[in-house]
């Protein structure tokens, strides 16, 4: 039950209320479903759910939102910034309570690909009868009067850059259903779906997720063929895109992006106005004419250095974390061997006998009879738990990829790869792995150098433009 509402609640945040509930969207069901989700939800929350560092970053960027909004606006317009982030905070919970299993990360990524079809196959019909005033899309123009029709969808992907970030951090999780050793089933799942995305992603003209899906094609071949030529493939793939005229006429050069590295220098020179909590939670357009079209810098303008520290904590923690289990567990060390004492010997120095039901348990037997979602996660081996966890990690990169050409710092999909990637994380340890977990601390220290790294690499680009 909590799947099958988690799944709604994704697909309508997706393809918004109207779409999915046509005229009951009046209603405002989508409220009613958070609630039932939320009430579901609660008997399967975890002890552990609030201690994860993801937590606190997230509260870390609800407590910015708000402030944000507190010191540069109105008293109303911080709770409204609130209401705004929460379904991302929601998704999030969602998602490392219900899935644990590979079945259930199926079940996202499939609800996913669904509702990215149902958009691209109206965007391309739209673009077919070249029809400007469709709500999927997005005419701009170019230069001497001429435009370029770009597909989208509505409500959280209503523009194109956001619809395309979906499909290319979504293009590695469609190996979700791969399976090893199967190659013919494999390449009849994967290879049709695959080509609906990256079509999707043609329509969709998005440069930064054309340069994207190259980084996650370097990426996912870079174990089976070396970094070389997994680059050298890259490089074919950017240059064949760039020849079907992928931008849809747009140059890709630092010329092109004059107004955007404009847009950039006007983020930092907010940052440092505004330092601690920004100019406020998505507000950077009522400074410019365009956003910053940089995930980082719209982050650090809107949230100041507080927000933008707990939102690098996030990404950190989770492609930590992803890189852990991707690595694979670490096996215990074996007991060692000691020569067998005696049975009356050993009742001397410990006692009566224990009772059968008093017995040590082994960690195959709590986690086969500890009652509650661990069960489910052994729909899949240790090996390919580490498989899932590699290819959240490519979907993460293709994300933040995309992100440094797009500013799309707090949207569902980041928070949905995070608990991906958390839920990969309990199902290993479910499974009885053990990995090598940074402390928090260390995940703080790390956060606060990552962070600060960033900031100085947009600054160097900018003064050396």
């Amino acid at each position: 039950m909590g799947l099958i509402v988690t799944l709604l609640y994704i697909l309508t945040a997706y393809l918004s209320p109207p779409t999915v509930f046509g005229p009951l969207a009046a209603f405002h069901l989508e409220f009613i479903l958070a609630a039932i989700a939320l009430l579901v939800s609660i008997p399967s929350f975890s002890r552990d759910l609030f201690k994860q560092p993801q937590m606190l970053a997230i509260t870390g960027m609800l407590f910015a939102v708000f402030m944000s909004r507190l010191f540069t606006g109105w008293l109303g317009s911080a709770p409204r910034g609130v209401m705004e982030f929460l379904p991302d905070v929601f998704v999030y919970v969602l998602i490392v309570t219900h899935c644990r299993s590979k079945r259930s990360l199926q079940f996202v990524t499939l609800t996913l690909f669904l509702a990215s079809c149902y958009v691209i196959v109206q965007g391309a019909l739209a673009v077919r009868a070249h029809d400007a005033h469709s709500p999927y899309i997005y005419s701009q123009g170019i230069g001497n009067e001429d435009y370029i029709l770009r597909i989208r969808g509505l409500s959280i992907i209503g523009d194109p850059n956001d619809f395309a970030q979906v499909l290319v951090s979504l293009v590695p999780c469609m190996f979700f259903f791969a399976c090893p050793g199967r190659r013919s089933r494999n390449m009849i799942i994967l290879v049709p779906t695959i080509a609906i995305l990256i079509a999707g992603l043609y329509l969709t003209h998005s440069r930064g997720a054309m340069l994207a899906l190259v980084a996650v094609m370097v990426l996912a071949f870079r174990r089976k063929i070396g970094t070389i030529p997994a680059a050298i493939l890259g490089g074919g793939a950017f240059a064949a895109a760039t020849a079907l005229s992928w931008s849809g006429g747009r140059q890709i050069s630092m010329e092109a992006g004059a107004d955007r590295m404009d847009a950039w220098a006007t983020g930092l020179e907010l940052f440092k106005s505004h330092p601690l909590f920004g100019v406020g939670f998505k507000r950077f357009t009522d400074y410019n004419y365009i956003t910053a079209h940089n995930s980082i810098v719209v982050c650090a303008a809107e949230l100041g250095i507080i927000g933008f520290y707990f939102w690098v904590l996030f990404l950190v923690t989770s492609v930590r974390r992803g890189l852990s289990v991707s690595r694979g567990s670490i096996e215990p060390a074996e007991p060692p061997v000691t020569e067998p004492t005696p049975y009356w010997m050993a009742s001397l120095q410990r006692g009566p006998s224990p009772s059968l039901a008093n017995a040590p348990r082994s960690r195959a037997m709590t986690v086969l009879e500890s009652p509650g979602p661990e069960r489910m996660a052994f729909d899949v081996s240790e090996p390919e738990i580490r498989r899932l966890a590699g290819f959240i990690l490519i979907a993460l990169a293709g994300f933040l990829v995309a992100g440094w050409f797009l500013s799309r710092a707090y949207v569902m999909w980041l928070f949905i790869y995070g608990g991906m990637m958390q839920s990969a994380l309990q199902m290993g340890q479910a499974q009885g792995g053990s990995y090598k977990i940074d402390s928090s601390s260390r995940l703080l220290r790390m956060s606060a150098v990552a962070a600060a790294s960033l900031l100085v690499i947009v600054y160097v680009i900018l003064r050396v433009r």
